[in-house]
């Protein structure tokens, strides 16, 4: 269940403004505490005269309010348009302006110290292309909706040829309760004007947003009494941008900078959170993007790199870092042509020349071993000349070397010996992490689209595991980051390595072009990016992500990382894939099957848990549970899936959940909690006495918790006999 909020405290110019200019004090960079900004604010109304805003104490001096939470409350509108932004979505939460409020001030300013103005109106515009409004917005943080509603009173205005509040709260009971199309909704408006019809809602016409809109010109008195007209402005200059304007939060981009817009091409690249319910799909959603390089998969498997963020993850185990590793005996292997020159070359003397020989063999041992394997050139040992009797060495060593075996034996013993040493010796080198390895392999690559897929994005702490590459998530429509990063010293030598070859990859009309776009900055970037001096991502990567609403003792997102990504809604649906809860019991001797429609099943329990949260995040999604077993097993091949989710997958799964993550935060209010005699149903009871198999009779009767007299039956009971008689027919 969806819930619609806007702004309720005030409109007026002065309480719009005197906050921001409150926080603009301490820079953009400073978030600042209630107490403080509320001291700062009651200042600058004291100091401005703005009498509405302090009372008169007992000896005359100017006092704050007697609810001091008004002064906090002045920040509803600013934030609500990302002109304001908070450390988290709790009511007390520390506070600082936006670069977009920073614009707005700045304009204002230019104006004459007016909003009335063209430069403002298009700071509002930019915002409500890009700032959601429904949901996950500070300024009504207790909102849930797909609504965007100043986009909506925009374009009704337009379509309607002016717009009351009260046509307006209307307009949004029939979309957000009744779920109706906009477009029909503004027909229906039509119709009741002219059929002179009344209009009832239980939205409120409190809407704030509308007397901001009129105070600074957006909206204006036009010939019919109580109706708000669109100024000319939008009107004869952004009428486009206003119709075009999404009138619905679900795939719509975050925006807190007016002077930092990404303009993704998201034909060429994705960069993107898939976010909703638990088993909605969102994974699967990646998955069906990413395979095995097949024409149908946008991203092939071996250019697909993936991680899990939880509480522990950092930038190490992002990026990568220096780890130690088992020291590796750096070996420039020679050729058969330099190991015969240099044999060819040894001292005469038969003594000097086994001493010799044993050094020879010892220093070019690898490449010795490598020439006899791969090349097979007969009887090695004839380069050593007079040295093919048996001798002896100072060291007591004895060598023959009339044949390759022999010497092979030598040989294995010089390896194992060097292997043996080398053993428990450790270095440090860099190792690479997910990120990097799609980095590198995007730049190597640049016909190939890579894909760095990172699961449950928001278990882990972002502005702490991303760093300093949250700025390169800044993207142009081309894909490359508007503001490339410089690498640390580890990471510079690492990627200088691998991208030794970009010069024969990337030809001289590309380099040129990634020069061109970065010139204001770097003389010629191309290098300093092969060098690995500084980092920018690649045309061809994209990051994609998934995002579990519901998931609890999560690291909140500020705005300015939400606002680099595109969002994509996944709603509870349908997945068509006729799956069934079920179970047998022993009944008059005779073996009973019990089935219930899983789709049926999560209407109903949806239902439950919306009414109970009034959010859509504890509900279920259609995947949150998926079968174990077959309804039917036989004649079954080991490519048929599972359709079949047995009783204590079920009670394992689903059962745990409700118990343990939504109904106990409710008291376990609702009916399917209790027992016949309204008693709490404890989460044991599920089990039988042995812990191991399902109480049948309780799982039943919670199943018919979920029925009422004018649904159709949610359990189905069937007999094994007749079930058999029906597959034989």
């Amino acid at each position: 269940m969806s819930y619609f909020i806007t702004p309720k405290h005030s409109g007026t110019i002065d309480n719009f403004l005197y906050p921001l200019l409150a926080l603009k004090q301490y820079g953009r960079e400073e978030w600042v505490s209630c107490e403080d900004f509320k001291n700062t604010l009651f200042d600058l109304y004291v100091n401005n005269k703005i009498e509405t805003e302090w009372v008169l104490g007992d000896n005359g001096e100017k006092c704050m309010k007697s609810d001091s939470s008004d002064y906090t409350k002045d920040l509803q509108l600013p934030a609500y348009f990302g002109f304001v932004e908070a450390d988290s979505f709790q009511r007390n939460s520390s506070k600082r302006i936006t670069r977009l409020g920073e614009t707005l001030l700045q304009k204002y300013e230019s104006a004459g110290n007016s909003f009335d103005c063209d430069a403002v109106k298009d700071i509002f515009l930019q915002a409500m292309k890009t700032i959601p409004f429904g949901r996950g917005n500070y300024g009504v943080i207790n909102s849930d909706s797909d609504l965007e509603a100043p986009a909506i009173y925009l374009k009704s205005a337009i379509l309607l040829d002016g717009l009351s509040v009260k046509e307006f709260a209307y307009i949004i009971e029939q979309m957000e309760k009744y779920h109706n199309d906009f477009s029909k909704v503004i027909i229906d408006v039509k119709r009741r004007r002219k059929q002179n019809l009344s209009l009832k809602s239980d939205v409120s016409t409190d809407i704030k947003f509308v007397t901001l809109f009129k105070n600074i010109g957006i909206l204006v008195d036009g010939p019919v009494r109580n109706l708000n007209y669109v100024c000319d402005y939008y009107m004869n200059f952004k009428y486009d941008e206003i119709s075009a304007l999404p009138i619905d939060n679900k795939e719509k981009k975050l925006d807190d900078d007016v002077d930092i817009v990404i303009d993704l091409n998201m034909s060429d690249f994705l960069q993107k959170i898939y976010y909703g319910a638990p088993g909605t799909g969102k994974s699967n959603e990646i998955k069906l993007l990413t395979g095995v390089g097949n024409a149908e998969y946008k991203f092939s498997k071996n250019f697909t790199f993936r991680t899990t963020f939880h509480p522990d993850s950092d930038y190490s185990s992002f990026v990568g870092c220096y780890k130690p590793t088992q020291k590796e005996r750096i070996v420039n292997f020679k050729s058969w042509d330099e190991l015969k020159q240099t044999a060819e070359n040894l001292p005469s003397d038969n003594g000097d020349k086994v001493k010799a020989i044993v050094k020879f063999i010892r220093e070019n041992a690898e490449s010795i071993k490598k020439v006899i394997d791969e090349k097979d050139y007969g009887n090695f040992s004839y380069i050593f000349g007079g040295c093919s009797q048996e001798s002896d060495n100072q060291e007591g060593e004895r060598f023959c070397w009339n044949s390759n075996s022999y010497l092979g034996s030598f040989l294995e013993e010089i390896l194992k010996e060097r292997e043996e040493n080398s053993n428990g010796q450790l270095t440090y080198a860099f190792t690479p992490q997910a990120f990097t390895k799609a980095y590198v392999a995007a730049w190597t690559h640049p016909t190939e689209n890579v894909a760095l897929v990172i699961e449950e994005i928001n278990r882990g702490n972002c502005a702490q595991i991303f760093g300093d590459i949250f700025q390169l998530l800044d993207r142009e429509s081309n894909g490359l980051s508007k503001y490339p990063i410089e690498a640390d010293i580890d990471m510079e030598a690492y990627l200088n390595k691998q991208f030794a070859n970009l010069d024969n990859i990337f030809n001289g009309e590309l380099q040129a072009a990634i020069n061109n776009y970065y010139k204001d900055h770097y003389d010629i970037a191309f290098d300093d990016i092969k060098s690995g001096k500084i980092l920018s991502l690649p045309t061809n990567l994209s990051i994609l992500c998934t995002m579990n609403t519901s998931d609890q003792s999560l690291f909140p997102m500020d705005s300015a990382f939400k606002r680099r990504w595109d969002w994509q809604y996944m709603p509870i649906t349908n997945a068509g894939l006729e799956w069934e809860i079920g179970w047998e019991i022993e009944d008059d001797k005779k073996r009973v099957k019990f089935k219930i429609d899983w789709w049926d099943f999560l209407k109903r329990i949806n239902k439950v848990v919306a009414d109970l949260t009034t959010s859509e995040d504890k509900q279920l999604g259609y995947f949150f549970c998926q079968p174990d077993s077959f309804i039917n097993s036989e004649n079954k091949s080991d490519d048929d899936k599972y359709d079949l989710i047995t009783a204590k997958h079920f009670v394992d799964k689903v059962i745990f959940y409700l118990w343990n993550d939504v109904f106990k935060d409710y008291a376990f209010d609702a009916s399917c909690c209790k027992d016949g005699n309204g008693k709490e149903v404890l989460f044991a009871q599920f089990y039988d006495k042995d812990g191991k198999s399902v109480n049948t009779e309780t799982l039943k009767h919670f199943f018919e918790s979920l029925q009422s007299d004018n649904d159709p039956l949610l359990i189905q009971k069937i007999s094994t006999e007749d079930q058999d008689e029906r597959e034989a027919k």
